[in-house]
């Protein structure tokens, strides 16, 4: 049991390692930019690679302070769910003059996500094509006998 307990234990502490190689490869250099969703009323932390549509977001430094805190004291996870980062992302790369989705968005470390993003414009919308219905030639109509 308590061989089982440590390898999750390690387990967990190496995906938290490759998380922070990942986060530090990717995001090294990077200037963070304080960013409150208007909508959440919560600041975070984006640290924005436009060139690569990805971008890391991060609770700002209080509010993870908070959230590190609050898990110690309940033993519970309390980083907020990964769509409320994903939006304000989304809200962000708005602010900025982007008009972008979101592709896809992943945990990284607690409590950083990553949101890759497409700006690419919509398609233009297809104008349909109408082909004209040709006449059937009618049959002769019978005449009624006189």
């Amino acid at each position: 049991m308590k061989y089982k307990l440590s390898l999750i234990l390690v387990a967990a502490g190496l995906s938290g390692c490759a998380g922070m190689k990942y986060a530090m490869d990717n995001y090294t250099g990077i200037k963070p930019l304080s960013y409150t969703s208007p909508t959440q009323k919560t600041s975070y932390l984006v640290y924005d690679k436009p060139a690569e549509s990805r971008l890391m977001i991060t609770s700002s430094i209080a509010n993870a302070m908070g959230q590190g805190a609050l898990t110690g004291l309940t033993m519970m996870n309390t980083t907020p769910p990964e769509i409320l980062f994903e939006q304000a992302a989304v809200e962000y790369l708005a602010s900025t003059g982007r008009t972008c989705v979101s592709k896809k968005a992943f945990l990284i470390v607690q409590p950083q996500f990553e949101v890759q993003y497409d700006c690419s414009p919509p398609a233009p919308p297809v104008a349909a094509v109408v082909t004209p219905k040709t006449p059937t030639p009618r049959s002769p109509e019978k005449k009624a006998p006189a």
